[in-house]
């Protein structure tokens, strides 16, 4: 079970990402729109049947999915094309947060990364 927060940004990158990189050092010429925020949500609710957004009417853009083994909390700005969803993992079982994230990426095409340690932790297979 996690006991702190683990923060991931779904990216769509135009390159491979070299170890040591940094969402700083990314340029948006070396990523892709994920798309509108409604088409996200879109991608979100087809892939992640029990996402709840928005999780409060207090703030329109934050999305909560919790399951048996999980808590994460989806940041969806409402912009015109998203570069990057920020995954805020509260808690869990990290074989099943894992699994939900490669499912994700996997139908999207998206990657997986991890904010803090700057590393990959899924990229779809070609």
């Amino acid at each position: 079970m996690f006991c702190m927060t683990w923060e991931i940004s779904l990216i769509h990158p135009t390159r491979k990402i070299n170890s040591g990189e940094t969402l700083e050092t990314l340029t948006t010429a070396d990523l892709k729109p994920l798309g509108r925020q409604t088409e996200v949500l879109i991608s979100l609710r087809k892939n992640c049947p029990n996402v709840l957004f928005p999780a409060s009417l207090l703030d329109l853009e934050v999305g909560s999915m919790v399951g048996d083994g999980y808590h994460l909390e989806f940041y969806l700005p409402n912009q015109e094309a998203l570069l990057l969803l920020g995954v805020e993992v509260h808690s869990g079982d990290k074989a099943a947060v894992l699994e939900i994230i490669q499912n994700l990426c996997q139908a999207t095409g998206w990657v997986a990364f991890d904010s803090e340690k700057g590393e990959l932790i899924f990229e779809p297979s070609a």
